[in-house]
């Protein structure tokens, strides 16, 4: 392996890993999403926003959601260059992970330039995690979130290497306030920094640095502060939420919450008491559990320093690494605390910050197991392809039935559509669609009102309940769209409601005559 690696440092150079790495992200990306039968949901409402700002401006972004960049982004893209929205989208971030591929294998090989196989082994690791990986074919903000965390890692660690000056400082906490344009659980990233100076900086350097990484984000905060305190600007709604969901003194919320569980029946009522730490504990073990599971095979070589002595010394050469790591667990837990969710996707963050730890753990043992080489990196190579290639059934059946609405339907205000998914396929948009699903109830309701004159209704593969619904009402399927999984829309046509009108004047007297 080596002689292999000696040959490709000198026929490519030193930065070939990295190029490597940016190149065969992209080439991974048009995979997935060549691959893809449908958009995301959260891309559809970026897109759905991005052709408002095209047609009516900024202030058809505001009350959309809060963090707008990406939306303005593909708007822009797409009007210079006149490519489809999507299109755009995919492009701003296939560039956005490469980048961030391609930056984090340069920052492992700068940190380390004495072993060059570290670098191709970061390569193949920062490509094949399966964690963010996973989302190549989904238009997200967390591409443009990824990007400017690593690229933030990577300034920090030069402004390190350059003597800590202010002109090297301020490039990174820069950096990090791009990446709270797209998910402010960036934030959290100033902390690590400043845990970073305090305590890895020498002690008559500390107070230097710590003023010089901490300078941007303090100033900013304060401004904030004051221009909120004096009424002219207003904090967002998420970013007011998240400083809820850091206040300690909320705690109470969580026996409020255990409290509505037992009500309802999900927790016994004999663990009333203890109710309270079921639910907590319950909540925060999401993040370990699911970044094992997000990590995949890759947690053999992220443990295997542990087991054989050199996890600590692994923590000493990537300090920053370790408190970013933290720094996002602790964002976690209180995402997790406030909303009682937590999306594998926000936990894949932690999957790219350990990129370094794995691609060292990998080398040692492909060092240790040489005869297991071919079977480590083939094991590797074919996580990296089932990250992009899906074999299981599409859902291409929701741009076909969205197609057929828009062919068949001359009102689209009389068609109901329980899948907003559906109805952007048929270009009557996402977001205000969604807006407007109905339960059964509802429905039968705006039936009887005549309101509509088409349904499309969604059947699942865990819940059939379209065709004996429309048995019980007497109504015929119009046309049918579904895959494999026995996922599919139905669309019915109604009848016409009967209007009962008064009675024809001439036909009353006569009969009254009579």
């Amino acid at each position: 392996m080596a002689s292999v690696i000696g040959w490709l440092n000198r026929r490519l150079g030193a930065s070939a890993p990295a190029w490597t790495a940016f190149l065969a992200s992209l080439v991974l990306s048009s995979i997935a999403i060549g691959g893809s039968s449908v958009l995301n949901r959260d891309g559809m409402l970026y897109v759905d926003a991005a052709r408002g700002f095209l047609a009516d401006g900024y202030p058809a972004l505001i009350g959309t959601f809060d963090w707008l960049l990406l939306p303005m982004l593909i708007a822009g893209l797409g009007s210079l260059t006149g490519i489809a929205l999507e299109t755009a989208g995919h492009l701003i971030d296939g560039l956005l992970l490469a980048g961030a591929c391609g930056v984090m294998v340069d920052l492992v090989r700068r940190h380390q330039p004495e072993d060059a196989a570290l670098a191709w082994a970061a390569c193949l690791v920062v490509l094949a995690m399966p964690g963010y990986n996973g989302y190549r074919d989904q238009l997200l903000r967390e591409f443009g979130y990824w990007f400017f965390t690593v690229l933030a890692f990577w300034l920090a660690l030069r402004w390190e290497r350059t003597g800590c000056r202010w002109r090297e400082a301020l490039p990174c906490q820069l950096a990090l306030i791009a990446a709270m344009l797209f998910r402010f659980e960036a934030v959290a990233f100033f902390l690590a920094l400043m845990a970073w100076q305090a305590t890895s900086a020498p002690a008559g350097e500390r107070v230097r640095r710590l003023v010089r990484v901490a300078a941007l984000p303090l100033m900013t905060v304060l401004l904030l502060i004051l221009l909120g305190g004096a009424g002219l600007i207003d904090w967002p709604a998420r970013v007011l939420r998240y400083l809820e969901a850091a206040n300690l003194l909320g705690i109470h919320k969580w026996s409020e919450h255990a409290g509505r569980l037992v009500q309802s029946g999900v927790l016994p009522e004999y663990s009333r008491e203890e109710a309270g730490y079921i639910l907590f504990f319950g909540m925060l073990s999401l993040v370990p559990i699911k970044f094992i599971k997000m990590l995949g095979v890759f947690i053999v070589p992220f443990a295997y320093p542990v087991f054989v002595g050199a996890g600590r010394a692994l923590a000493r050469q990537w300090p920053l690494l370790a408190w970013m790591f933290l720094a996002h667990v602790l964002a976690l837990m209180l995402f997790a605390s406030d909303l009682l969710f937590l999306s594998s996707r926000y936990v894949s963050t932690l999957t790219l910050l350990v990129v370094p730890a794995v691609a060292a753990g990998l080398l040692m043992l492909l060092r240790r197991l040489p005869r297991w080489q071919p079977v480590i990196i083939g094991l590797a190579l074919t996580t990296m392809i089932a990250n992009v290639v899906s074999l299981g059934p599409g859902r291409g059946y929701l741009a076909a039935a969205g197609a057929w609405l828009a062919a068949n339907s001359s009102d689209p205000a009389r068609v109901y559509v329980d899948d907003p998914r559906v109805a952007y396929y048929a270009g009557w948009g996402f977001a205000s669609r969604k807006q407007q699903v109905l339960d059964h109830r509802d429905l039968e309701q705006a039936m009887a009102a005549g309101r509509f004159s088409t349904l499309a209704l969604s059947d699942s593969r865990r819940v059939q309940w379209v065709e004996s619904w429309l048995a019980a009402r007497g109504l015929q399927v119009a046309s049918r769209f579904g895959n494999d999984a026995a996922e599919a829309v139905v669309i019915v046509r109604l009848p016409p409601v009967p209007t009962s009108e008064p009675p024809d004047r001439k036909s009353y007297l006569g009969s009254g005559a009579e």
